[in-house]
């Protein structure tokens, strides 16, 4: 029997109805998930899931669960059969680039993860789902210079760990230092003349990485779904100015980078996509 916060919670979800009707169509074990996801129970953890596409993951946390619920039924990812090649950038366990592997199946998946204890579930991930061939995996981080970073290993969630800017041992004992590319230095190693789809999901970090990469970085990039985040105070940005910056490299915004909010999605195309231009 759910308690009275857990029924108040699904109350506060009921305009997600239709979303958990959605997941019965792309979730084997769609029940566990929805009731989880809309508060109305605890999913016993680890869990593992089935998709109706053939996936199949192990769901650790709780943040698993949320992420799963965005890329299979809200679809807050465009990916197209047409795709060739992926960059998934904040890959984490691998949930987007096995959906997206199934979603396009003529594509390859480059997914970017720096973050050791996730790396190793992230390869977990692939080989459960025996995508090796199709997804390959670089265990770098993204930052405005190539070299090494410094993660934060203490989070709530292992989508929330993030690069910071004190180095190791500088009194940051939970910082881990990691191997670091700049986005021109990862294409490069890609070898890829083009990029369908950019998805970015790097706590933060997008300002750096996108803002400091120039037109003829981001040339062979058709697409880009940036999830943005409040930026660093130390380190001051705006999704507003980084649109700018992204227009200037010849994309259009289907949202309004001028919105208030601190956390959210904004889908970036190439100018000639016909497609709503929110002001800059």
């Amino acid at each position: 029997m759910p308690d009275a916060s857990r029924v108040l919670a699904a109350v506060r979800h009921l305009s997600r109805a239709p979303e958990v009707l959605r997941s019965s169509a792309v979730i084997d074990e769609w029940w566990p998930i929805a009731s989880s996801y809309v508060g109305l129970r605890t999913l016993p953890l680890p869990f593992d899931v089935h998709c109706r596409d053939g996936a199949a993951y192990r769901l650790e946390e709780f943040y698993d669960i949320e992420t799963l619920w965005q890329i299979y039924v809200r679809r807050v990812y465009d990916v197209r059969p047409e795709h060739r090649t992926i960059l998934d950038a904040g890959a984490n366990i691998g949930l987007f680039a096995c959906y997206a592997a199934g979603a396009s199946p003529g594509c390859v998946v480059h997914a970017v993860e720096p973050f050791p204890p996730t790396v190793r579930r992230l390869r977990e991930t692939v080989q459960r789902n025996q995508l090796e061939e199709r997804i390959c995996i670089h265990d770098v981080a993204l930052s405005s210079a190539s070299g090494s970073a410094s993660m934060s290993a203490v989070a709530p969630a292992s989508q929330m760990v993030h690069v910071v800017h004190d180095s190791v041992g500088n009194g940051n004992d939970s910082a881990v230092a990691v191997p670091a590319l700049t986005l021109a230095a990862l294409i490069e190693r890609i070898g890829a003349d083009r990029i369908d789809l950019l998805k970015m999901d790097i706590e933060g970090s997008e300002y750096d990485v996108l803002g400091s990469a120039s037109a003829d970085t981001l040339a062979p990039v058709q697409s880009i779904t940036l999830e943005y985040h409040r930026p660093d105070p130390q380190r001051p940005s705006a999704k507003r100015d980084l649109a700018r910056h992204l227009a200037a490299c010849g994309f259009t915004v289907a949202e309004d980078p001028a919105d208030p909010a601190e956390y959210g999605l904004l889908h970036f195309s190439r100018r000639a996509h016909v497609g709503v231009t929110a002001p800059l």
